[in-house]
């Protein structure tokens, strides 16, 4: 996942195209698994944080949501009843070795994304 992209949008420094980021979007809405984006093709392990911060790479909502909902299915349905981890595996939902990390705070960046760091 490019999730770094993210910060191209927050900060309105326009480095990237936004067709290349919507293209990124679709391309990761086409691999997800039940519960995810898996992070690249060796393995279905995700992060959280990371898949809403690829949520501000499009302005279509239900793309959005698409991403989103799955981290959302995760935190209702992952068989691990752990304190909300941010690295599991997409396909099942088992956690890996994190939870309960101040990583966490990342899932906000869609509130930044709406209330704008620019003042737009």
């Amino acid at each position: 996942m490019k999730y770094n992209f993210a910060f191209d949008i927050l900060f309105g420094t326009d480095l990237f195209d936004k067709t290349m980021m919507e293209k990124e979007v679709d391309h990761y809405i086409e691999v997800m698994e039940e519960f995810g984006v898996p992070l690249d093709s060796r393995s279905s392990i995700s992060k959280s944080d990371w898949q809403l911060f690829v949520c501000t790479l499009t302005k279509d909502p239900k793309k959005k949501q698409k991403i989103y909902s799955a981290v959302a299915k995760y935190l209702r349905e992952s068989p691990s009843r752990v304190p909300f981890s941010d690295l599991y595996f997409a396909d099942s939902g088992v956690h890996r070795d994190f939870q309960n990390r101040t990583v966490q705070g990342g899932i906000f960046i869609l509130l930044l994304e709406k209330e704008g760091l620019r003042g737009d």
